[in-house]
């Protein structure tokens, strides 16, 4: 398809378990299994916005991280600290610094968010949801108003409602929307999110609660059927 993808999509259809979400390190392709408790829920909601990677727009971005990269003298952002980011940030192009601090910081992001969620700390995992959001869309630029608006009225409704965090999944420009909310609540924060978007925009969406499922397994069909 000519897209520079990573691996993430494929590991997650082959090694997923139930009642958990994976911390995948890329570089070793390792994977640990972080158990999510039965009281949580996502929920996944579409703003009909479709992708379109192969246009291009996502290898644009990979393209604008090897300047960092190179200047850093680094193979990977991934060896790549903040406190180094900024150092160097006036020998860069701003429009360069800024992929490559959304990538630094979402690294880090990643790896406390699985900190927070072993220690069932919520709240500060919502948080890393939202500051995950505001960077994809203002330093990597790859969300939609659309993306954004969801984000946003899911923010809104809050602990109260039992919601803890969203931001956008996928590869950008388009997709869906993941939230984290209390399993008792995910119906109804659901159909908030849905009505608030149809009366701020005019469209209609749709959404389903979820939770983490196994990956691509056999099927012994004749077992089933015996």
């Amino acid at each position: 398809m000519g897209v520079p993808c990573g691996l993430m999509d494929q590991l997650a259809s082959v090694s997923g378990m139930a009642g958990h979400l994976m911390l995948m390190d890329c570089r070793s392709n390792s994977i640990e299994q972080i158990a999510l408790p039965p009281e949580l829920a996502v929920i996944v909601v579409n703003s009909r916005v479709k992708h379109k990677l192969v246009d291009g727009e996502y290898r644009q971005r990979r393209e604008q991280c090897q300047p960092a990269c190179q200047l850093l003298k680094a193979n990977s952002l991934r060896d790549v600290t903040m406190d180094c980011l900024q150092r160097h940030q006036e020998q860069m192009p701003e429009l360069i610094f800024r992929r490559a601090r959304h990538v630094v910081t979402e690294n880090s992001r990643t790896v406390e968010a699985a900190s927070r969620i072993l220690s069932q700390q919520w709240q500060a995992v919502g948080e890393l949801m939202y500051l995950s959001h505001d960077s994809m869309r203002d330093d990597f630029e790859i969300s939609t108003p659309e993306i954004d608006s969801l984000v946003e009225i899911a923010r809104s409704l809050g602990h109260d409602q039992g919601v803890f965090g969203s931001r956008m999944t996928g590869g950008g420009f388009g997709g869906s929307t993941i939230t984290l909310t209390l399993d008792e609540s995910a119906d109804s924060v659901l159909k908030m999110i849905v009505e608030r978007y149809r009366k701020m925009t005019g469209f209609e969406i749709d959404g389903f609660v979820t939770r983490p499922a196994d990956g691509a397994y056999m099927l012994n069909r004749k077992s089933e059927v015996g």
